[in-house]
């Protein structure tokens, strides 16, 4: 009869209660899936150093460790290792934890009260499969992305060139004896107008795309200050009030992103106000679950059907005015706040205005 292998897996766990240890490591012995080659580590910095030394399947984290936090061991763990499946340990059962530890890059939640030989094995087994898949996804994803950015910047300069002829064209044509050639005249210097937008847009959404997303303190207050700034240099700021008279927070993440997010948020509720004085206030309030900061305007607001797609990519909401738009940088708005963690949403009423909340986790 032949003897049917079982593929090896190399597991690192790091756990620093050695009767958790041994415990652990009997269950692993014990499971019929895997042969186990193992390593164990007490710290986190230890561990740490084995991951970049030699190479593991599957990491057995315990959140409890002696040298660093619950938060700062998972995310320092997943940002250094972020193609390696993490099962995390622990002996207390929060729910809190549980999703923030889900949320963090972990792949599994095992409470080492309750494991069995089969439990851990099959948890193993789960969490390798949905990291592969992951994996996969963010390689198609990346490639997806810089194809997109090739077509984006390959377009770019043939269209400024067609935009440009269009201009000369206009000032050369006599269009006043030929209503129909005007309107087509102005119809092409739209369309090229607007897809030089796009494009601009797209290649500036690739750009932060790529770019590492790293947590350092943001004074809200000054990047206010800032955005408007720049804002008032590019738009019509008459009959606007910007009101931050509340102090506003320290927050983590990109300086330059964050900035982005409430750039995009003020420059949408100045471009689509009524007629009347617009006022946008900017509000900060400290949650359980961290800085809820609410941007609210008077404006024309958005009907209710409108107010989940509006954060699509390249969805724009149907307008009987000349406002322009991509339908891009409500997206970007929310891919920049869901990769610091945090939610976005909105909530409006049409002819009364809308508030767009931003939670930032800390």
């Amino acid at each position: 009869m032949s003897i049917v292998r079982k593929p090896t897996c190399r597991i690192l766990l790091v756990e620093d209660q050695v009767e958790h240890q041994d415990l652990i490591l009997r269950h692993l012995r014990d499971n019929a899936y895997y042969s186990v080659e193992s390593r164990t580590s007490a710290f986190a910095s230890e561990s740490l150093a084995l991951l970049q030394q030699e190479e593991f399947d599957v990491l057995l984290l315990d959140l409890s460790l002696p040298d660093s936090g619950p938060e700062d061991t998972l995310r320092e763990f997943t940002e250094k290792f972020p193609h390696l499946p993490i099962i995390v340990l622990t002996s207390l059962i929060d729910p809190k934890l549980i999703e923030n530890a889900i949320d963090w890059g972990a792949q599994d939640f095992l409470d080492k009260g309750q494991l069995n030989a089969e439990i851990v094995a099959r948890s193993i087994r789960y969490s390798i499969q949905r990291k592969q898949t992951l994996n996969h996804l963010a390689q198609q994803n990346e490639a997806l992305r810089t194809f997109s950015h090739t077509v984006a910047h390959e377009i770019k300069s043939p269209l400024q060139s067609v935009t440009i002829a269009l201009h000369l064209l206009n000032e050369i044509v006599d269009l006043d004896k030929d209503e129909k050639l005007r309107k087509l005249m102005r119809l092409g210097i739209e369309s090229t107008e607007y897809l030089t937008s796009l494009v601009g847009e797209l290649l500036e959404f690739a750009k932060y795309e790529h770019e590492a997303s790293k947590d350092v303190p943001v004074e809200l207050s000054s990047v206010i200050q800032e955005v408007v700034r720049d804002l008032q240099s590019s738009h019509d700021f008459d009959d606007v009030v910007i009101d931050t008279s509340e102090a506003l927070p320290v927050v983590l993440g990109s300086r330059m992103q964050i900035a982005r997010v409430f750039s995009n948020l003020i420059e949408n509720a100045v471009k689509y106000r009524n007629k009347e004085t617009l006022v946008v206030r900017v509000r900060a309030k400290s949650s359980q679950d961290g800085w809820l900061i609410s941007v609210e305007d008077n404006g024309r607001g958005i009907a209710e059907k409108y107010q989940k797609k509006i954060f699509q990519l390249l969805y724009r909401v149907k307008s009987n005015d000349d406002v322009g738009g991509t339908g891009i940088g409500l997206s970007f708005t929310r891919q920049i706040v869901e990769r610091h963690g945090g939610k976005i949403w909105v909530e409006s009423k049409l002819g009364e205005g809308s508030t767009f909340y931003v939670l930032f986790h800390q």
